[in-house]
């Protein structure tokens, strides 16, 4: 008995530092986490990128689309209406320590992410602008190669002023009428208004009165995304000829596939 009584001490001694030899799980080992002893705050340093897109917001009916915007880019070419548009420059990374963007002439230097200018053909701002971005990105100083801490990206584009009055010299591309075919049915004839001003198209074929929304950019345009009729048209090479594909909602639910093709005519 007495040999138990001094066993069942050790036992419950032993038994209370057996936990303390098993491995802390609740040590943090997240080197992206601050709060962890192996924290490493190189690993959330980025190289510096001064990658940069430009971007117009699409004239649209607000009526039906609401009031979010809609972005669209520009590639080469920005048509700006003749009495001033707006140009939008972002940079694709958005978290640089430093911007500095320098466009075409002007003098300023430019310090956000994101800004945009006013272009007006009306003013003689037309032809080849170069956009330059230059960016730095080195807050712990340490992290990065000298060579990854600054970054420079040139974009040239083409400024061409355009109007949306009707019979204009310069139209802007998607505004006007088409004249054409649906479904290359010779035998009736559909002139089609597109309204970039109203963002919409009046006499649309199969439509007999009103005004079809639209969500306009100068050479795409998409026809009533969540109605009928609904589509995506998209004007060629030649500034001219204009293909639409759409769909018209049916009594009995389906939808009934066509498309027109035409040329503009004024």
């Amino acid at each position: 008995m007495k040999l138990l009584k001094l066993f069942i001490p050790s036992l419950l001694f032993y038994a209370l530092l057996l936990p303390s030899c098993k491995p802390d799980e609740d040590i943090c080992n997240d080197p992206y986490n601050s709060d962890c002893p192996n924290y490493d705050p190189c690993l959330l340093e980025a190289e510096a990128d001064a990658s940069f897109r430009l971007e117009v917001r699409l004239i649209k009916n607000t009526s039906f689309f609401g009031y979010e915007p809609v972005w669209y880019p520009v590639e080469d070419t920005f048509f700006a209406l003749n009495h001033g548009a707006r140009l939008y420059f972002k940079a694709n990374s958005p978290k640089m320590d430093a911007y500095a963007w320098t466009i075409g002439g002007d003098p300023r230097t430019f310090t956000d992410s994101v800004f945009f200018l006013v272009f007006t053909p009306d003013e003689g701002q037309v032809g080849y602008v170069t956009a330059q971005l230059r960016v730095a990105n080195d807050t712990l100083g340490n992290c990065l190669a000298t060579s990854e801490q600054r970054d420079t990206t040139f974009k040239t584009f083409y400024i061409k002023g355009c109007s949306i009055a009707p019979g204009a010299e310069s139209p802007y591309p998607m505004n006007g009428v088409f004249r054409g075919y649906v479904d290359g049915d010779s035998s009736e004839t559909h002139d089609i208004n597109v309204d970039v001003l109203g963002a919409g198209i009046y006499s649309f074929p199969g439509v007999d009165f009103g005004l079809v929304p639209i969500i306009v950019a100068p050479k795409e345009m998409w026809i009533y995304p969540d109605g009928s009729p609904r589509g995506y048209a998209k004007l060629q090479e030649d500034y001219k000829t204009l293909i639409m594909d759409y769909e018209v909602r049916q009594d009995d639910g389906s939808w009934e596939s066509h498309q027109f093709v035409g040329e503009r005519v004024e």
